[in-house]
């Protein structure tokens, strides 16, 4: 390899790398942001998921563009229906899943508030009945 090729493959690399690094600060970012919300780590898996069918899809044509083979009729059908089912899954876990979270973050949230009233309550109480008997 020449010094030429050489400067060239480090230029490429290194911008590489940087375009690497600002997209990775990017996507933490993001990360952060979406867990901040109600049902952040539920998008946050979403996100996962989408990343990961989409660095698969990318692997697939990479390989296919490196090693071209012939496509048969029954790999195009049986493709169509993986992504028909999968397309049905991710819709009933969007529409259920997320109500369902929903639904059970208020049960907490109303159950945490009324335990939290009623410990202000006692406290008060227990404060009162101090204060007299220092009274006494």
């Amino acid at each position: 390899m020449d010094l030429s090729t050489f400067s060239w493959l480090v230029a490429v690399i290194s911008l590489f790398l940087i375009i690497l690094l600002i997209t990775f600060k990017w996507l933490i970012k993001e990360i952060r942001e979406v867990c901040y919300e109600l049902l952040g780590y539920v998008k946050l898996n979403q996100l996962i998921l989408t990343g990961v069918t989409v660095l698969i899809f990318l692997a697939i044509f990479v390989n296919t563009w490196l090693y071209p083979t012939k496509v048969e009729k029954i790999d195009l059908f049986l493709t169509v229906i993986v992504g028909f089912l999968g397309t049905m899954i991710g819709y009933f876990f969007k529409e259920g899943m997320l109500e369902r979270i929903e639904k059970e973050r208020r049960e907490k949230t109303t159950k945490h508030l009324e335990i939290t009233e009623m410990l202000k309550e006692r406290l008060k109480k227990y404060r009162g009945e101090r204060s007299q008997l220092q009274e006494k």
